[in-house]
C-alpha cells in the first residue's frame, strides 16, 4: 500500500498497531515517534506508542510520552491507566495506585480498572484490598476468568490453598488449557499434599506448555512425589 501511495498517517498508525499484535514492538516504536512528531493530533498514537515503551521494558519513556499529549487530548482514563503500569515498573507503587484511582474517576464503570487496581494491590503486597476489590468485582461477574485467577494469587499467598482449588477448578472448567490457573491449581495440590491429583494436573500444564521449565518442574515434583524417579527424570531431561 505505502509503495503505491502517498504515505497517510492513519493508515502508518494502522500498520503500528499491526507490528504491536505480532510483538514487533521496536519497529512499531518507531513508527509511532513519527505519527507523534507528524500528527499529533491522532491521539491514540500517543497511547500506543506509550505501551510500546512499556513492552519494552521503558517506563520512564513511556510516561515522557504521556506528558507530552498535546493538552485536552486525554480520553479521561487511558493516560491514567498506562501510567500505572508504567509506575509499577519503576516500583512506585503509590503513585501507580493514584494514577488507577485517576483513571477509575474518568471511567468508573470500566471492568478493566478494577482488575487493574487489584492487580496492582497484590502486587504492592496488599492482600486484604486486593481480595476486597476482586470480591467486590466477582460479586457481579462470578465467572470473570481473569478476576478469578488474580483472586487466586492472593488466596496463594495468604496461604488460603482450598479457595485456590475452588478458583482454579471454575477456571479450568471452561478454559482447561489455561496456564496460569492450571499452575496455580498445582501449587494448591503440592501444599495440600494430594500428590495424586497433582500428578494428574501437572500432566496436562505439561501438556499444555511441553517446553516451559516450569511446567516440567512441576510435573517432576509430582513424580517424585508419587515415588516415581524415573519418570521424574525422565520428565526433567
Amino acid at each position: 500500500f505505502f509503495e503505491e501511495n502517498d504515505i497517510d498517517d492513519a493508515a502508518l498508525k494502522m500498520f503500528a498497531v499491526c507490528c504491536m499484535s505480532l510483538g514487533r514492538f521496536d519497529k512499531a516504536k518507531g513508527l509511532l515517534q513519527h505519527i507523534v512528531t507528524h500528527a499529533p493530533m491522532i491521539t491514540e498514537a500517543f497511547f500506543h506508542l506509550a505501551e510500546c515503551h512499556l513492552e519494552l521494558g521503558e517506563p520512564a519513556e513511556a510516561l515522557e510520552v504521556l506528558s507530552n499529549q498535546p493538552s485536552g487530548q486525554d480520553e479521561g482514563y487511558q493516560s491514567h491507566l498506562l501510567a500505572s503500569r508504567a509506575y509499577v515498573l519503576l516500583e512506585k507503587s503509590d503513585k501507580a495506585i493514584k494514577s488507577l484511582k485517576s483513571a477509575q474517576k474518568g471511567a468508573p464503570h470500566l471492568a478493566e480498572i478494577s482488575l487493574a487496581i487489584a492487580s496492582i494491590q497484590t502486587s504492592c503486597g496488599e492482600f486484604d484490598a486486593a481480595e476486597a476489590t476482586y470480591r467486590d468485582y466477582l460479586f457481579s461477574k462470578p465467572d470473570n476468568t481473569e478476576a478469578l485467577v488474580g483472586q487466586s494469587e492472593v488466596f496463594f499467598a495468604r496461604q488460603k490453598w482450598e479457595s485456590v482449588l475452588v478458583n482454579t477448578s471454575i477456571v479450568l472448567k471452561s478454559h482447561p488449557d489455561h496456564f496460569r490457573a492450571r499452575f496455580l491449581q498445582c501449587l494448591a495440590l503440592f501444599k495440600l499434599k494430594k500428590y495424586r491429583d497433582l500428578l494428574t494436573s501437572a500432566k496436562i500444564l505439561a501438556d499444555t506448555a511441553p517446553e516451559n521449565a516450569k511446567a516440567l518442574e512441576i510435573l517432576s515434583q509430582a513424580y517424585i512425589e508419587n515415588r516415581d524417579n524415573h519418570a521424574a527424570l525422565m520428565a526433567s531431561l
